[in-house]
């Protein structure tokens, strides 16, 4: 007969985690830093106008690829000054490829085939859509800024803007007037460029429930507004064209004592120091033409 013991079946119980906060916070550490951080982009190429002044704002010049030829172009851009600092590439998927860029900022709307070819290779791209408020820019500015590792940054910027949007007057209802572009089309309601009417005490004819974005504006409505003053910009204000004839219409040219010319690029965009100057602008024109009415 075997009189060995024999061995126990009864089921081991079960390994009990440590339940000290300190080795739990150590745990915690440890898989923290065992997976790899996600590097952050070193060669940055933008191909929009927007997100070229957002980039050439927030990123170190060691870090820009290349931006946009736009950022150079005085009719269009307010910062070409800060674009002569680094590399500018044509909208091309091969010029692009060629730079190796890390991250890509382009445009919603804009060089779709050569954003497409881009990701098809591989190459990150980050879209940002055209903004028509103060809140959507700070938005994007935020975005870009932890896209880049630069939130501080970003953060600064976003205070300088708050300050711009905090600095509006009271509209005054006795002076109004339109910003008209080429073809006759007009900022309405939720754009940037009627903000930029709003910050210099202008009631903007053209915003209404109904009239959001840059919409057109028949020019029978305009004269029936009887606005105090018409906002035009100088881009490619001397080149004939379908798209300008409308300014040389008899009712313009009867405004003219009431006409702001604003440097196309002032408006373009908005959010930077350069839509301070357009503000100021007009706050200036307004002061000086209408005294009477600012002060009643």
């Amino acid at each position: 007969m075997d009189c060995s013991p024999t061995q126990s079946t009864a089921p081991r119980p079960p390994t009990k985690m440590p339940n000290s906060p300190v080795l739990m916070a150590l745990l915690i550490v440890l898989l923290v830093f065992a997976s790899p951080a996600k590097a952050l982009p070193k060669r940055i190429v933008s191909v929009n106008l927007c997100t070229d002044g957002l980039l050439l704002t927030l990123a170190p010049k060691q870090h820009i690829a290349a931006v946009s030829r736009y950022a150079s172009d005085n009719n269009r851009s307010p910062f070409t000054e800060l674009a002569k600092e680094v590399p500018a590439v044509s909208i091309q998927a091969e010029a692009i490829l060629a730079l190796k860029p890390e991250l890509v900022l382009a445009g919603k709307y804009g060089a779709r085939e050569t954003i497409k070819q881009l990701q098809r290779l591989g190459i990150p791209v980050e879209k940002f859509a055209p903004v028509q408020n103060f809140a959507e820019l700070k938005e994007q500015i935020a975005r870009l800024g932890n896209l880049i590792g630069e939130p501080e940054r970003a953060q600064a910027l976003i205070a300088q803007i708050q300050q711009l949007d905090n600095s509006m007057p009271p509209v005054s209802s006795k002076i109004r007037g339109a910003i008209y572009f080429g073809s006759g089309v007009s900022p309405g309601s939720n754009t940037m460029e009627g903000r930029v009417l709003e910050l210099a005490g202008i009631e903007n004819i053209t915003a209404t429930p109904l009239r959001k974005g840059i919409v057109h504006l028949p020019l029978e409505e305009f004269i029936v507004a009887k606005p105090d003053i018409l906002v035009l910009t100088d881009y490619h204000q001397n080149t004939p064209s379908r798209a300008q004839r409308f300014q040389h219409h008899p009712v313009f040219r009867r405004m003219q004592q009431s006409t702001v010319v604003l440097p196309a690029n002032l408006l373009t965009c908005g959010g930077g120091s350069w839509t301070m100057e357009a503000v100021n602008r007009l706050r200036a024109f307004t002061a000086k033409s209408y005294p009477a009415k600012e002060d009643s």
